[in-house]
């Protein structure tokens, strides 16, 4: 079934864009701030997708330590996080802003 972009279920969504369209004009250094605390938070937080990520990593390398696969875990939510807000850069961003960044 096709939704029309202005359906009510799709409130959130947007609004998901216009929050990534207005923390574009942020610093990098600011925005990868704000995607680590995201990323932070995320990791911190039980559900589905932090149960895939902790049993692929236990699965892939079951004789690293506990403590060091945690961190491995933290440390995917903030890059995730990061990649997902700084790519609101390369969305929107001028191209002089994108080729000054790469």
């Amino acid at each position: 079934m096709k939704v029309p972009l202005w359906h009510p279920r799709l409130i959130p969504t947007w609004f998901g864009v216009a929050l990534l369209w207005l923390l574009h004009w942020l610093p990098l250094p600011l925005l990868a701030m704000l995607g680590n605390g995201v990323g932070r938070l995320a990791a911190s937080v039980p559900g589905k997708r932090r149960r895939i990520v902790e049993t692929n990593l236990r699965l892939c390398f079951p004789d690293v330590a506990e403590a060091t696969r945690r961190d491995w875990l933290r440390k995917t939510f903030c890059a995730t996080s990061r990649a997902a807000l700084e790519h609101s850069i390369l969305w929107w961003g001028s191209a002089a802003r994108v080729r000054r960044l790469v």
